[in-house]
């Protein structure tokens, strides 16, 4: 997506994170499920989906535009629905399927879970 690449947060995150995975699961080629709670943009979707072929990634954010005006990513999420004619229901979905496609087209196969809400 157009927008993870214009907001991805530091790769020196993601790597930390992959790390803290690596280091607690037993076999890194085994299959492997991953919950990942807020997935905003899919920055860290990505990079683990990237580093752990045997992962199923569950992506758990409900993709809502305007939830809080201070909070950036919803100011942004609300200018996007406000561009495409959105209400917040159609964004939610449309944002998740998006997201479902491009990681999926990227990995190979369906190993990302994302269901808006």
């Amino acid at each position: 997506l157009y927008w993870r690449a214009r907001k991805a947060w530091s790769r020196q995150y993601y790597n930390d994170v992959f790390q803290f995975i690596a280091k607690r699961a037993p076999d890194l080629q085994q299959p492997l499920r991953i919950v990942e709670v807020g997935t905003a943009f899919g920055g860290l979707a990505n990079y683990l989906l990237q580093r752990l072929p045997r992962a199923q990634l569950y992506a758990v954010d409900p993709f809502l535009s305007g939830y809080d005006p201070s909070d950036r990513h919803a100011h942004a999420m609300a200018a996007i629905a406000s561009k495409l004619g959105l209400n917040k229901t159609e964004l939610s979905v449309a944002w998740a399927s998006g997201m479902a496609y491009d990681l999926t087209a990227r990995h190979g196969s369906c190993r990302l879970h994302c269901r808006p809400t």
